[in-house]
């Protein structure tokens, strides 16, 4: 099995390849801001999320597993600030950073356009004690390599948004730094790639105290196979949510949440649909979310109309 991370590796992370270096979320459309730092300030309360995510259980001691802490509020109807950490794991390698986002929105007629900008710190690790190498000896890693390599970066991300609509744009590690790890024998590099994303999504109110929500994600990164979700949930009397999404050629996805108050649970699980599907029993994904009580009377950003307080409860970035 660790050879298969190895070979996995020579292409994804060593080989000149661009290939998905960011982190893979099933419940991306209810965690908005580690993918786009517009989302910032999108609500009327403050939100801290813990999201963790468990990736092809069963593959192996070397399966990616990624766990975040985020937390974002409103300063004022036009500002935005927000804040996660993360650590990120998969196989021999892993990342561990700190991300700081602000946002200023704009109303435009019946919508906010929001632009946003993110700064982080990510230190990137590689050890070299998972590698189990076929004839003891690679150019380019050591079995007994263990190195560390700190990074700065930039994000970027827009969003028209309302009540009923959203649709954004971001692009993610846009400073394309490249990568180091020292090995005994020559150094390992990785290249950071641009990962560019589109996402939309629209609320339909089916029946009283039912709405269905259809959306996509686009991933395009230069290099890499685009990746394509689609997704659609339904929401009952602002509670209780459930769906489903496909990811073109990879894997299908079941979720479900419970919102109360002001907590909010989801999990979800992916059946594997690609090659991978026999060495695997899927992907298992939650988040435990909280909109903090605030003092301030701001007036809720997605609805240029006001809201009222069951209103509030409709969406959770």
């Amino acid at each position: 099995m660790k050879r298969l991370f190895l070979s996995i590796l020579s292409v994804t992370v060593f080989g000149t390849a661009f290939a998905q270096q960011i982190p893979q979320f099933s419940l991306r459309s209810l965690d908005m801001l580690y993918f786009n730092p517009g989302i910032s300030g999108s609500t009327s309360l403050p939100e801290i999320k813990l999201h963790h995510r468990n990736q092809w259980v069963g593959f192996g001691g070397g399966s990616p597993m990624t766990s975040s802490l985020s937390y974002h509020f409103a300063m004022n109807q036009r500002t935005g600030i927000g804040t996660y950490i993360f650590n990120d794991k998969s196989g021999p390698t892993g990342k561990m950073g700190l991300n700081l986002s602000y946002a200023h929105h704009l109303p435009v007629k019946t919508f906010w356009l929001s632009l946003g900008l993110s700064a982080s710190v990510v230190q990137h690790s590689l050890n070299g004690s998972d590698f189990d190498l076929k004839d003891g000896y690679d150019p380019k890693v050591s079995e007994g390599m263990n190195d560390k390599s700190i990074k700065p970066d930039f994000n970027f991300g827009a969003l028209a948004y309302n009540q009923k609509f959203f649709l954004g744009f971001s692009v993610l590690q846009m400073l394309n730094f490249n990568v180091k790890f020292d090995s005994s024998n020559e150094p390992a590099n990785m290249q950071l790639a641009n990962h560019f994303y589109v996402v939309g999504g629209y609320t339909l109110e089916a029946q009283k105290g039912v709405e269905i929500e259809p959306s996509f994600l686009v991933q395009i990164i230069n290099g890499a196979p685009t990746m394509i979700d689609l997704n659609v949930k339904a929401a009952f009397n602002h509670n209780i949510i459930a769906g489903i999404s496909y990811r073109y050629d990879d894997s299908a996805l079941l979720m479900a949440g419970y919102r109360f108050d002001r907590y909010f649970i989801a999990y979800s699980y992916d059946i594997v649909l690609s090659k991978l599907r026999n060495t695997n029993s899927g992907s298992h994904e939650i988040i435990i979310a909280f909109q903090w009580p605030s003092s301030k009377k701001v007036k809720p950003l997605f609805d240029l109309k006001g809201s009222t307080r069951g209103q509030l409860k409709k969406r959770l970035y």
